[in-house]
């Protein structure tokens, strides 16, 4: 027996006895920065020597050695992290723990430790606090398996399915036996789907880290504000329609089939244009949920709406006339009517009939078991205010448009106009605006933006500027004089006579004054911008450099964007046009683009930025481009042209590794995902 001073000694790793665990499990989590550093510093304590392998969807492994570092990996949507190891271990390889998370699969945790008993237990209890305090609201749904499901999917399918009239004895149903088969196979697919949209919709791992989070809080978002409420409604309604059946069966209401029911409802007293008002309304600002809700105070109501056919279309053994409150074509809300009976009579009527329709509303918002009321034949009704000159304009008579007067609106205040209308109006406000033209004579001086080819006449589009950008374009059908027409060119000044149609451009036009774009006068800066697309260096070298700095210029274009409208906002950009400009900021992506390479630069490295992302194109490229990364800070020289800065110089250039930290922030830039 050896006395105790020849007794082995325990290290400090190894004090009291040697424990071990090896756990596998499935834990739903959402690790953010918090929670991963704590995870961090319990590794820590556990033993100093750790590190942090981070895999993306791209296969590459990361091996991070700095909590730092994790906000080098982007954790983009299309480029998410699937598996993280934080590992720790001793010089000895005695005492070593090593905890894997992963996205989905059904062990998506596992824990590895090996060491002392107390450093063991400490460990092993602080990852169950950190993980347990890190599962999401919904982790309950992962606790059922795809039997489970399945058995459930069939009992609900079965029990809200037909009903099975099982017979006795030798007696049975061929009806029930296929029932019987077909049930389960039918809850295996259904019960696929309902796995896969719970993965997918409720992941059951999520790495909240850099580009991560905010894709996991715009899909939260989305889960309580939707996926929740939908299913909440879903249980609602089940409730209110069990309770309904129980206590208050429903009486029996009009049916497509039951006229004699039809004719004892109470007719609303809403109109065809006032319910037209009231679905345009439902349109603006509202969820698909909410519209729905409108839609369905409606059903079973009885309506009597007087309209203009539109279209008649057959459905099965019935149909389908389409009506309209208004005679005028356009974007109007159409109705629907459903005829079963007096097909006939409702086979005569033509378009732009006046009709009175009678019928119930039924579950796919069109009236059902319609009767026909007073028709008046198109053909009947007065003109419209402005018809006749309408129709000449369609036709080729050039001598009924030249007695018309000239509307003395210019093309410019015509697009204001325009593009005004589209500002906090409804389709139905916008409709009345642009009817107000309709059949009036406008001679309009314009630049040629596009021709095209339509049947056997030519549409000219025309925009009342030369700079290009999203200004609104007219366009101005020719049926004459199609060889003239033909030669103009892009940027030709052309004089342009005719009369608006219903469909919103210049019918039976006839060209005036034609001014070819080379023998315009260049825009002012137009020297200078053109040299720009050329490549001359030297003339841009020439050009007074602009005062405003990178930041300065991100802030001015997002505030154009705050209560402008795109007309307001061109002229802002076309201010900057030919200016040059040398920006200091930091690289964000880089692409090819032809023969070019543009680089996108941050005026600040930090988030909570303005947002905008500056394209420099460099036509002549220089090695040091092709070893730029992003987060480095480069001086770039150019000239605006469009949104970007065109025939770029690259100044000075400082590596993302030179620069120092930022205060509070570890973050060196907006980094794309990489790859």
């Amino acid at each position: 027996m050896s006395s105790p001073a020849s007794a082995p000694r325990l290290s400090p790793s190894m004090s009291r006895l040697p424990t071990s665990r090896e756990t596998s499990c499935q834990i739903p989590f959402v690790l953010e920065e918090d929670s991963l550093k704590s995870l961090v510093d319990a590794f820590k304590r556990f033993e100093p020597d750790w590190q942090i392998d981070a895999t993306c969807a791209d296969k590459n492994e990361r091996h991070l050695d700095d909590l730092r570092k994790i906000e080098l990996v982007a954790n983009a949507p299309i480029n998410p992290i699937t598996h993280l190891r934080l590992s720790s271990r001793s010089e000895d390889d005695k005492c070593r723990a090593t905890l894997e998370l992963t996205r989905a699969g059904g062990s998506n945790c596992t824990v590895s430790i090996h060491g002392g008993e107390s450093k063991v237990v400490t460990l092993s209890r602080r990852i169950d606090e950190i993980l347990s305090s890190s599962a999401p609201w919904y982790s309950a749904i992962h606790g059922t398996s795809f039997v489970v499901v399945q058995v459930v999917t069939y009992l609900v399918m079965l029990g809200a399915g037909v009903g099975i009239p099982w017979a006795t004895g030798y007696e049975y149903s061929i009806r029930s036996l296929l029932i019987a088969i077909l049930l389960p196979l039918l809850a295996f697919p259904a019960a696929w789907l309902l796995q896969w949209s719970r993965d997918r919709w409720f992941p059951l791992g999520v790495f909240a880290l850099n580009q991560g989070k905010t894709h996991h809080e715009n899909q939260e978002k989305w889960r309580l504000g939707v996926v929740a409420t939908f299913l909440l409604s879903i249980a609602a309604s089940l409730i209110v329609a069990i309770a309904l059946l129980v206590f208050d069966p429903p009486e029996v209401n009009a049916t497509p089939d039951a006229s004699e029911a039809v004719e004892q409802l109470p007719i609303e007293r809403r109109t065809l244009l006032e319910h037209t008002e009231l679905i345009a309304v439902s349109l603006e600002g509202k969820t698909s949920l909410e519209r729905q809700r409108v839609r369905d105070r409606d059903l079973g109501k009885r309506f009597r709406w007087t309209g203009y056919v539109n279209d008649i279309s057959e459905l099965g053994d019935s149909l389908l006339v389409s009506i309209r409150a208004t005679r005028r074509d356009g974007p109007w809300f159409k109705q629907n009517c459903k005829f079963s009976r007096d097909l006939q009579f409702v086979l005569s009527l033509g378009v732009d009939d006046k009709v009175t329709v009678d019928g119930v509303m039924s579950e796919l918002y069109w009236l059902g078991d319609c009767t026909l009321g007073d028709v008046v034949a198109a053909a009947s009704l007065p003109p419209l205010e402005g018809e006749q000159a309408d129709s000449t304009a369609l036709t080729d008579d050039r001598e009924a448009i030249e007695e018309l007067p000239i509307e003395p609106r210019t093309l410019m205040e015509h697009a204001e106009l325009v593009l005004a209308s589209y500002e906090g109006k409804t389709s139905l406000e916008r409709q009345r605006l642009s009817d107000r033209d309709v059949g009036k004579r406008f001679r309009w001086t314009g630049y040629v933006n596009d021709v095209s080819e339509l049947g056997d006449s030519l549409l000219v589009s025309i925009r009342a500027t030369r700079r290009g950008g999203p200004w609104f374009n007219q366009a101005c059908k020719f049926s004459r004089d199609l060889q003239f027409v033909l030669s103009l060119g892009i940027g030709d000044k052309v004089t342009v006579d005719g009369v608006m149609s219903e469909l919103y451009w210049l019918g039976n036009c006839a060209l005036g004054d034609v001014v070819a774009a080379a023998s315009l006068p260049p825009l002012e800066d137009e020297q200078a911008d053109t040299t720009a697309q050329l490549g001359d260096r030297e003339a841009v070298g020439e050009l007074p450099i602009e005062p405003r700095t990178l930041m300065e210029h991100a802030e001015l274009v997002s505030a154009s964007y705050v209560g402008k409208t795109s007309l307001e906002r061109q002229r802002l950009g076309d201010r900057d046009l030919g200016k040059r400009f040398r920006w200091t900021g930091y690289v964000y992506d880089m692409w090819e683009s032809g023969d070019t390479i543009v680089v996108a630069i941050r005026a600040a490295r930090g988030p909570g930025v303005p947002v905008l992302r500056q394209e420099c194109e460099f036509s002549q490229p220089e090695p040091r481009l092709l070893e730029l990364e992003s987060g480095d800070k480069i001086t770039v020289d150019g000239v605006m042209r469009g949104a970007s800065l065109r025939v770029c110089r690259l100044g000075e250039v400082v590596p993302v590794a030179a620069l120092p930290p930022l205060s509070g922030d570890t973050t060196q830039s907006g980094s794309p995902p990489p790859g």
